[in-house]
């Protein structure tokens, strides 16, 4: 049984994407040529390019015009937890070390005022954080809410 194009670049992407988790292309590795991989999956180059296109487009591959085709590193992930009960200048299970906090009441321009759906000029509390993992800087992060009262809670 044929199964159509349109059905089977996801089953490569799958496969391709399973070998990756499993260390069988590793990172930086040249993964083989079009041509091969057609070949080693049954399918048309042009089903196999689908496939790759959404590898790339998951950050799993780098396509590189006239290198070929390379299986990127793995983005770290960053999980952000809470920092109450926590002093500033401490690091969470991920690495992120936190170097600031600061809070403060401003007032909301047109831009905010329309995202949060308040009036123009309404108070709002505008919180930063400030992280790094491992001396570089890894995050900015401006977080703004109406204001409630007291920032120091």
């Amino acid at each position: 049984m044929i199964i159509p194009m349109a059905i089977r670049y996801p089953h490569v992407a799958d496969e391709l994407r399973r070998m990756i988790a499993a260390g069988e292309l590793i990172a930086d590795a040249q993964l083989p040529s079009e041509d091969e991989l057609s070949v080693k999956f049954g399918v048309g180059v042009p089903t196999l390019r689908r496939a790759l296109d959404v590898l790339q487009d998951e950050g799993l591959i780098e396509k590189q015009h006239g290198r070929g085709n390379f299986v990127r590193r793995p983005r770290q992930r960053i999980t952000y937890t809470s920092n109450r009960g926590r002093s500033e200048g401490s690091s969470n299970a991920s690495g992120l070390h936190v170097v600031s906090i600061s809070a403060r009441k401003i007032e909301a321009d047109d831009a905010h005022a329309a995202l949060l759906n308040v009036r123009a000029g309404s108070a709002l509390a505008e919180y930063v954080y400030l992280g790094e993992q491992n001396g570089v800087p890894r995050s900015l992060a401006r977080v703004y809410v109406p204001f409630q009262g007291d920032l120091d809670k």
